[in-house]
């Protein structure tokens, strides 16, 4: 069924495209991240 169809080929280079633009953004926001500062994000209580 696969055979011939694009579409398997399709899925997997889109998923290899966001894997890679994922893995370029995390490691762009670590390279200008201020130092000493954990890079994930956190959320902290509004009255806090």
């Amino acid at each position: 069924m696969l055979l011939g169809s694009p579409l398997f080929a399709l899925i997997v280079l889109v998923v290899l495209k966001t894997a890679a633009d994922w893995r370029g953004h995390r490691a762009e926001r670590r390279k200008f991240a201020p130092s000493g500062q954990d890079t994930r994000a956190r959320m902290e209580p509004a009255g806090a």
